[in-house]
């Protein structure tokens, strides 16, 4: 009995290690298990003749073709009117009926023997076949405010863009028939865009691009880099007050932490946090109920330790570590999302400032 409960154990642990690493246990010679191809991307269609339209995309390793998918507006749904080659990433859809607009999606396949693995349909696009002198037209690719953009962690930005009509129409008020803009990020973990297309960066830092898409999938790509902007490498220009001084050289390590907490855990639109130290050595915080544990120890060993007097208040958009009370005082503070490229007295880094009041 014992001797079979083992032999069932271990037939159970070698069919979970298997299948951990994608292989088929049926299959002697170790088969991988049938895997989905992913998405197709770059797709786009356009205009090639008065009566035709041109699709293409990008290519896709390690499939065995592509499936054409139009759309059907009776039924309301994607159906396969064409199956493309491996080898091929452009179609040409021929006999095409004027002045009218065709809508697809493509997804890539492998074969496994007899089955055939279909992967997911990609964004749809549409374009409009035409005579070259029509008003209305299709688009090239988007017109945009900004073609790169930095950011803070967890800071936002509003990109614009416009939609503008292809260039070889030959009607001077020629304008695209689907002005909409759609837009797209490849990489969600560090920024992601709205539809209206507004960035918003994650808590990690890295590079992406967000694309502005024109109806029929032409595309404006922008870079967006999402940098810890809290955490900068060195201050310059801080000089001469001690306090300053003393803040910068000996507690960096504990006013970039705090500094980049509250950056990623923002306060509500209109809250201000204060931070301080009482006559007892208790750290007092104006909210109590207000999470500070992952900082608590950088709070703690700065207003213990720091030896002028100092406390801290976080607003929604900055925190400022103000350094002396009174009718003139004085602080350094990390600005989240504004760069302080303009206060050129009192910017020290990228998004860091010191302020010093001094009497008239």
């Amino acid at each position: 009995m014992k001797q079979k409960i083992k032999t069932i154990l271990l037939t159970f642990i070698i069919y979970s290690l298997l299948i951990a690493n994608g292989k088929d246990i049926a299959a002697a010679g170790g088969e991988e298990l049938p895997q989905s191809p992913p998405a197709c991307d770059g797709i786009k269609v356009i205009r090639h003749s008065s009566t035709s339209l041109r699709l293409s995309w990008n290519p896709l390793k390690d499939i065995d073709g592509y499936t054409i998918y139009q759309y059907d507006k009776k039924r309301h749904t994607y159906k396969p009117i064409k199956n493309i080659s491996a080898t091929k990433t452009s179609w040409i859809h021929k006999k095409r009926k004027r002045n009218s607009v065709y809508r697809y999606r493509i997804a890539a396949y492998k074969k496994y023997g007899e089955k055939k693995i279909t992967g997911p349909k990609s964004i749809w696009v549409r374009s409009k076949v035409y005579q070259r002198n029509k008003k209305k037209i299709n688009a090239r690719a988007p017109k945009v405010n900004k073609k790169k953009c930095n950011l803070g962690l967890c800071s936002g930005y509003q990109l614009t863009a416009e939609s503008i009509p292809a260039k070889f129409g030959l009607n001077e008020a020629k304008r695209v028939f689907s002005p909409k803009i759609r837009w797209f990020s490849s990489d969600k973990t560090i920024a992601t865009v709205s539809a209206n297309g507004r960035i918003q960066a994650g808590k990690t830092v890295g590079r992406c691009t967000v694309y502005a898409v024109a109806h029929n999938g032409i595309r404006t790509g922008i870079t967006v880099e999402v940098k810890n902007y809290a955490k900068v490498s060195g201050y310059y220009n801080y000089g001469p007050r001690p306090e300053v001084i003393e803040l910068i050289s000996n507690y960096t390590p504990h006013i970039q932490k705090i500094a980049e907490y509250f950056s990623i855990n923002r306060l509500d639109s209109e809250e201000i946090l204060e931070i301080s130290i009482n006559d007892n050595a208790e750290i007092v915080l104006s909210n109590p109920a207000k999470d500070v544990t992952p900082v608590w120890n950088e709070i703690e060993e700065l207003l213990a330790n720091y030896p002028y007097p100092i406390s801290i208040k976080v607003f929604p958009t900055e925190i400022e570590f103000n350094l002396r009370e009174g009718p003139y005082p004085g602080y350094v503070a990390f600005v989240f999302d504004d760069d302080c490229r303009e206060l050129i007295n009192q910017r020290i880094a990228s998004h860091w400032i010191a302020c010093w009041f001094y009497p008239i």
